[in-house]
C-alpha cells in the first residue's frame, strides 16, 4: 500500500515567518478564456513545502540537489519514531538512542505531533518543535547506516536556529570538502497515514534536479507491505 508523506503545494501554506515569500501560481493560458489548453507558471521558495535539503544549503563546497546520487532517494528501511513534543520543545539524544531499530534504519522519520497543524500556519509556525544538537551529533555519528532525516514540522532546526548559526542543518549536513556522508534532511512531511506502523518500510523521495541548487520539493511516498 502506497501512503504519500509530503504535502500539497498552494498559495497561502504555512511559513517559517514572514521572511520566506509565499508560493506564487500564475496561469498563462485557460481553456475557459478562449485558449487551446491550460498552462501555468509556478513561483516557490525551495525550503517552503514538503522538500529535501541538499548538502550545499549549509556547506558552501557542499553537493547540489542535482548531484546526490539518485539511489538515495530510495530507502529500504525507513523507520517512523514517536517522540511528541508541544510547543518549543526539542528531541533529544535521550529520545532516539532507545530504539533498538535505528541503528539499522536508512531513513529516520520524525513524528512530533505536528502532522496534525500542517493546515494551520498558527499553530505550526509558531515556535515548533525541532531537533536538538546533541540529537543531531548522535544521527550522524553514531547512527552510520542512516542516510536522512524527515521530520513533520516547518524546519529540523528550531526557530532560534540563527543564533546557534544553525548549527543542526551544519551537523547533519556538513560534508566537510565532501570527506564524510551527509544526512539528508526533509522537512514539513505529513506522517498521519503512518501511524499504526512500527517497523522497516520502503520509501521513494525524489526531487527535481535544479542545477547547483540547495534544496527540492519532493513527493514523499511509503511503500508499506500488508501482512
Amino acid at each position: 500500500m502506497l501512503y504519500e508523506l509530503s504535502v500539497p503545494v498552494y498559495p497561502g501554506m504555512p511559513r517559517y515567518d514572514e521572511t520566506i515569500p509565499d508560493v506564487d501560481f500564475f496561469p498563462r493560458t485557460r481553456i475557459e478564456n478562449g485558449d487551446m489548453n491550460n498552462t501555468s507558471s509556478v513561483k516557490v521558495f525551495l525550503h517552503g513545502g514538503s522538500h529535501v535539503d541538499a548538502p550545499f544549503h549549509f556547506d558552501k563546497d557542499g553537493t547540489t540537489i542535482d548531484q546526490i546520487p539518485i539511489e538515495r532517494f530510495l530507502y529500504q528501511k525507513a523507520l517512523l519514531i514517536m517522540v511528541p513534543k508541544n510547543k518549543g520543545e526539542r528531541i533529544t539524544r535521550e529520545d532516539l538512542e532507545n530504539s533498538i531499530l535505528l541503528k539499522d534504519a536508512d531513513l529516520l522519520l520524525l513524528y512530533t505531533g505536528y502532522s496534525h497543524y500542517v493546515e494551520n500556519e498558527k499553530i505550526y509556525a509558531d515556535d515548533f518543535p525541532a531537533l536538538d544538537y546533541t540529537a543531531a551529533k548522535y544521527l550522524r555519528r553514531e547512527c552510520p547506516k542512516l542516510q536522512a532525516v524527515a521530520i513533520d514540522t516547518l524546519s529540523i532546526e528550531a526557530a532560534d536556529g540563527a543564533e546557534k548559526n544553525y548549527n543542526v542543518h551544519h551537523e547533519l549536513l556538513d560534508e566537510y570538502n565532501r570527506r564524510e556522508r551527509s544526512l539528508l534532511i526533509y522537512e514539513n512531511m505529513d506522517f498521519r497515514q503512518i501511524l499504526d506502523n512500527h517497523g522497516f518500510f520502503q520509501v521513494y523521495a525524489f526531487p527535481l534536479r535544479f542545477q547547483g541548487l540547495d534544496a527540492s520539493p519532493v513527493t514523499m511516498v511509503a511503500d508499506i507491505k500488508e501482512e
